[in-house]
């Protein structure tokens, strides 16, 4: 049996920080460093014509002026080969500091670069296995930590309280299990806590946060198979933000689960196909925004006001289609509030049967060549019977030649057209909002 050692030298933070951003002696680049790619023999190659590049090289290399450094997977296997040369180098200005996938970095070796960093707010140290977590007085100006994938367990959170001003705490994937004792420390400066991705399966840690975070404004729960408890969940009555994605959560009555229990809720991020499956992700959005009256961003995407308009007509069209009156309340909550907000365009009471309950709709017809056309038409009204109207509209495109779409109408950031592609459902159905775009495209003519 032949063994084999592999050997490399030493790499400091020091080195890591000259490799990454530069030294002020260096001079010269490879010969290939600005090829533009390696797909091509040299001699055909073109290469980037590097605008002031030295006076950046200069500038980058006085790494006394850093203020954000980012060393991942840089190798780092100590702060400094000498005492003294973290200090001499009077990185004084540095904010944000990621040190993440270093994977043999030590704790003391992190402490050592922290206490030459007088400035550092953020911390990154994802991937790092950390057997233990002890935290130094020269911590104590971090307003940031992340610490996902390290391996530590909830009870290491206790030394975090010398952290007076830590504001955001990320603890994702670390797997954990329980949360804390009754004499567990507090945190009461953070506001975000993020634990995604910890195979959480139960609502039984959220006492625990509550208590360990009484200011707690965003917490983030995605990637943890969580389901909808039958008890009220008090930790959640605060937040102003939840990430839920990838959750355990199915349904019309999980999201009018969040919705009663995060009054305060402003920002939302979900899995549309988790959460509310079979539903395209355009109709999934409205509902969620309908059923969550307090969000103004979902899934990073601002709600706009006639995007809360049409996604309440949408939500409200779907509850005066569903004729059991109970069935009706529980899954459509606010329908009776929002039938109240929107008598104005609606076409008929859910009580009377012989005509179905529609919302009239003020839509502008375009089509390539053509002059825009408005009309007011039900939301009740088919795909099938929409075509019939355009061909009266423009009497070439006969119905069998029409492929149509719909955008909201509203001028910023709305979402792409949404298809009508099945002439037997209605307007209502796709979500078609007053004020909507209908684009009508001749199947004969190509798009331009």
């Amino acid at each position: 049996t032949v063994s084999v050692l592999y050997w490399r030298e030493m790499v400091t933070f020091l080195d890591a920080l000259r490799q990454r951003y530069g030294a002020a002696d260096d001079t010269a680049y490879d010969d290939d460093a600005f090829l533009v790619s390696t797909s091509k023999p040299k001699f055909r190659q073109k290469k980037w014509e590097m605008v002031g590049l030295e006076e950046t090289r200069v500038k980058q290399a006085d790494h006394s002026k850093l203020t954000v450094v980012s060393l991942p997977e840089a190798g780092i296997d100590k702060a400094e080969s000498e005492p003294g040369q973290l200090k001499d180098a009077r990185l004084l200005r540095v904010r944000d500091l990621d040190l993440s996938r270093n994977e043999t970095l030590t704790l003391p070796e992190i402490d050592t670069i922290v206490r030459n960093l007088p400035a550092l707010q953020e911390l990154q140290l994802n991937n790092i296995p950390l057997p233990t977590l002890q935290v130094a007085e020269k911590w104590k100006y971090l307003r940031t930590l992340t610490l996902n994938h390290t391996g530590l367990s909830w009870d290491h959170i206790d030394a975090l309280a010398a952290l007076p001003r830590l504001v955001e705490l990320h603890f994702e994937a670390n797997n954990l299990r329980t949360f804390g004792r009754d004499e567990s420390a507090v945190l009461p400066s953070v506001t975000v806590l993020n634990i995604a991705a910890n195979n959480i399966d139960s609502w039984d840690f959220a006492p625990h946060v509550a208590r360990q975070f009484p200011a707690l404004k965003e917490l983030r729960l995605h990637g943890n198979p969580l389901r909808c408890p039958a008890d009220p969940v008090q930790l959640l009555t605060t937040l102003e933000t939840l990430w839920l994605a990838n959750a355990a959560m199915e349904g019309a009555q999980a999201v009018n689960w969040i919705a009663a229990q995060c009054p305060r809720l402003v920002s939302l991020r979900v899995s549309y196909g988790t959460l509310l499956p079979g539903m395209s992700e355009a109709q999934a959005r409205m509902c969620v925004i309908a059923s969550v009256p307090t969000l103004t961003s979902l899934n990073n995407g601002t709600v706009r006001p006639k995007e809360r308009a049409d996604a309440e007509l949408f939500y409200l069209q779907r509850a005066l289609r569903t004729t059991d009156a109970e069935e009706r309340g529980q899954s459509y909550p606010r329908w009776v509030e929002l039938e109240t907000k929107y008598k104005s365009v609606m076409t008929a009471s859910p009580e009377d049967a012989s005509a179905p309950a529609a919302v009239m709709l003020r839509l502008t017809f375009r089509s390539l060549g053509n002059p825009d056309t408005v009309k007011t038409l039900p939301s009740s009204l088919t795909v099938g019977k929409l075509k019939s109207i355009v061909s009266t509209i423009w009497r070439d495109m006969t119905p069998d030649k029409q492929r149509l779409a719909f955008c909201s109408g509203d001028e910023v950031g709305a979402m792409p057209a949404q298809p009508l592609d099945d002439d037997m459902q209605t307007l209502a159905h796709f979500g078609v909002g007053t004020g909507a775009i209908i684009e009508v495209l001749d199947h004969e003519k190509p798009e331009r």
